[in-house]
């Protein structure tokens, strides 16, 4: 059995567990050995209201994931996903957030004790672990020398102004570091693969790798490493990017090298295009002049597109995303063709056995 661990956040990280919980039916692959590590800096609708109301890390993102590898067919797991609507007081919160805000609550703040009571109570079959346990403000500095604190109005920055660097600011008083929880050094050491992505790049994944200890422990493990690139540019974060512009970004900001970049390779209906050009983004797709230069890193493409309906302040909506059972079958073939890749070193060199397009 190999151990795989998940880093990311969003929406992109409960596709990703899902597709991996489907995979798993007809893979011998044991969901007690999935870890996902997600991003704890989201500032933005419920998430954000708990933050600044109760003080809490925010819940949204993982209780996307905990429902995401729980058994969706129960009363419990729909229940934890509903919405309230309206302008009340309870108007744009999810039922899982309040839970999760309740039972951080009733265990004196311990967020790590709620999000595994949380699991318990909604028989979850893996891990989900808060990549820190500090609260912090991701920031960016831009290029014209602007900081700008916060994700939500890092996503919102002016278009055409890019980001030199991106950092985590810690909340509390006398902190200087936001350290990763130890569990999920733990994790990562144990792991013989470790999937980042898909999600916003600046938003959902890069923040994990500015959490201290992290892109060390990644860059020091000998599994192997996948990079699961957008469908999608997003405005105001990825304008203009292909796939060697997020792969590039990935390694200046996040220090982490992917020994493997999976991306889409079919291209959307001319509606669906045309929607997503509306609102500012284009397909990312891979071409010769999207293939890495950096050495021992490679292109696997495959057929990854699918509708998916997701939830929002606003409501729902469908968008074409990275469909969960064709990501999952992509990472489960990798995972399998590579069981001697992450481990078995030969002369110094892994032996690169997986197959796909380079």
């Amino acid at each position: 059995m190999i151990n795989i661990v998940c880093i990311g956040g969003g929406t992109g990280m409960a596709v990703l567990l899902r597709g991996l919980k489907a995979a798993a039916k007809s893979s011998p692959v044991d969901l007690s050995r999935i870890t996902a590590i997600i991003t704890m800096f989201d500032d933005g609708g419920s998430s954000g209201k708990i933050v600044e109301e109760y003080g809490i890390l925010p819940p949204g993102d993982i209780r996307n994931c905990l429902v995401a590898l729980s058994d969706e067919d129960q009363l419990l797991s729909r229940l934890f996903s509903h919405r309230f609507e309206g302008n009340g007081s309870l108007g744009g919160h999810s039922v899982g957030n309040l839970l999760l805000t309740a039972l951080t609550h009733m265990n004196n703040g311990d967020f790590r004790k709620a999000v595994y009571e949380a699991g318990k109570v909604l028989a979850v079959k893996g891990t989900i672990l808060p990549s820190t346990l500090h609260s912090a403000t991701l920031c960016a500095r831009l290029t014209d020398g602007r900081v700008i604190s916060g994700e939500s109005d890092i996503r919102k920055r002016s278009c055409g102004t890019e980001i030199d660097s991106l950092f985590l600011a810690p909340k509390r008083e006398g902190e200087s570091t936001v350290k990763a929880l130890d569990e999920c050094l733990q994790a990562i050491k144990k792991a013989h693969m470790i999937v980042i992505g898909p999600g916003s790049l600046y938003s959902s994944l890069l923040p994990n790798l500015l959490v201290e200890g992290v892109s060390e422990a990644i860059s020091q493990s000998t599994a192997i490493k996948v990079y699961v690139c957008n469908i999608m540019t997003e405005a105001g974060e990825t304008d203009g990017f292909g796939v060697k512009a997020h792969l590039a970004e990935l390694v200046r900001l996040g220090r982490v090298v992917p020994d493997w970049v999976l991306v889409n390779t079919e291209k959307l209906h001319e509606k669906a295009l045309a929607a997503y050009e509306r609102e500012g983004a284009v397909q990312v797709l891979p071409g010769e002049s999207d293939l890495p230069q950096i050495p021992g890193c490679r292109i696997m493409g495959r057929s990854l597109v699918g509708e998916v309906e997701i939830e929002e302040i606003e409501g729902k909506k469908k968008v074409s995303f990275h469909d969960a059972g064709k990501l999952g079958g992509a990472i489960l073939e990798l995972a399998h063709s590579s069981t001697g890749y992450s481990r078995n070193i030969t002369n110094g060199r892994r032996n690169d056995v997986a197959s796909g397009a380079h």
